[in-house]
């Protein structure tokens, strides 16, 4: 009697490798979308505030993020309107690609990019 594995048992175990290697692979992916999109919620909120503690200051939003706000590596725009009265802070990454925003007033981080800011009367 040879000793050894057959060819189909080999096969086998390559085969449930693959799967494991599979499932592994789809589930990092939905892991790092995750971790990223909260990332760039955090971010955002965190720069919302640091833009809301400037205005006490100047009683108007600045153009760009206050030098009190330390970035965690996240890219954010500022987008201000209504004469430094409203802005929205636009949040991405482009691995994996991922776009979000926050406007002055909301603590709500929405997906997508900023919408055009009316402005008010």
């Amino acid at each position: 009697m040879k000793k050894g594995f057959t060819l189909i048992e080999i096969m086998v175990v390559l085969v449930v490798i693959a799967i494991l290697v599979g499932i592994t692979i789809v589930s990092y992916g939905a892991w790092r979308h995750n971790v990223t999109q909260k990332a760039i919620t955090s971010d955002l909120r965190l720069a919302a505030s640091a833009m809301e503690q400037a205005k006490n200051f100047g009683n108007v939003y600045p153009a760009q993020l206050p030098s009190s706000y330390k970035s965690n590596s996240t890219q954010i725009t500022v987008y201000v309107q209504n004469s430094h009265k409203d802005f929205c802070l636009e949040g991405a990454s482009t691995s994996p690609n991922i776009k979000l925003h926050i406007k002055n007033g909301s603590s709500e981080v929405y997906e997508g990019g900023c919408p055009a800011i009316t402005p008010t009367p």
